[in-house]
This record gives C-alpha cells, structure tokens and sequence, in this order.
C-alpha cells in the first residue's frame, strides 16, 4: 500500500495543459538542434576552409597547367558558398576589357571540368562541388 496520498493536478497546471503553445506538436528532440544548422559555426568553418582550398587548387591550375596566356593573367579573388558547400561560386578579376574578357569568359566556362578534376584531386570530399565561375572586368571590379 502506497503512503502518498494521490494528488490532483493543480488549477494552473490543468489550465497550462489545456492552452495550445508555439511548439506544441514538435518532437521535443528537435527543439535544440540549432547547433546542427548548415550556417552553425563548426560548419561555417569547415565550408569556409573548403572556399580556401578550392581557391589555392583553381589558381595553381590556371597558372601552372593551362597554356592560354589570357586565362593565365586571371586572378581569383574569392571562393563563396552558393548557396552551400554543394555548389560553389569563383569570383575572377580579368585584366582585359570588352571582347577579349567575353574570350576569357568563354575559355575558361570549358575549363570548368578540368577545373573541377583539379579540386577533387585537392580535397578530402565524398561528392566535389559544383564550380560556378564569374568574371569581373576592371569596370566592374573598380565599382
């Protein structure tokens, strides 16, 4: 036989319980898990680390292995996520203007595959991202 006498449930507790709330239908496991965001901070890290090593392995590329004096003279002047480590956008400054930075543009849009071998040979991935190139010309850098 138990010696507690059984209790109720309070007033406040039953009109607490009766009241529907924001997270009412969550599972609860996943109500602090915003430590496991994509933009968390060890993973912004990790996606940032890749951007550096993917920057160093397109630049030796265009410098040491590709012939085209044009795309040699490109400068890469930062690797970003877009919209995540899956896909990655190359920001390159052309020192030409006009049509010779449309031929630069055009040269190195077919390089992007072997650009791409050149990054999966650099890095410790399952899956090698995506290349995105873009190329600014001086007017545009200077803006």
């Amino acid at each position: 036989m138990s010696r507690h006498k059984p209790r109720g449930q309070s007033p406040r507790l039953s009109s607490l319980t009766a009241q529907l709330g924001p997270d009412d239908g969550t599972d609860p496991r996943k109500l602090h898990r915003s430590s496991r965001h994509p933009n968390s901070g060890r993973s912004r890290a990790r996606t940032m680390a890749l951007c550096r090593q993917v920057e160093i392995a397109v630049s030796l590329a265009l410098q040491a292995e590709v012939q085209d004096p044009q795309v040699q003279e490109l400068e890469i002047i930062e690797v970003s996520p877009a919209p995540d480590s899956r896909r990655l956008r190359i920001l390159a400054f052309a020192r030409q203007a006009g049509d010779e930075c449309q031929e630069v543009e055009r040269k190195l849009a077919l390089l992007v595959p072997f650009l791409r071998q050149r990054v999966a040979e650099a890095i410790c991935r399952k899956r090698t991202p995506e290349l995105l190139v873009q190329v600014l010309t001086k007017s545009e850098g200077e803006g």
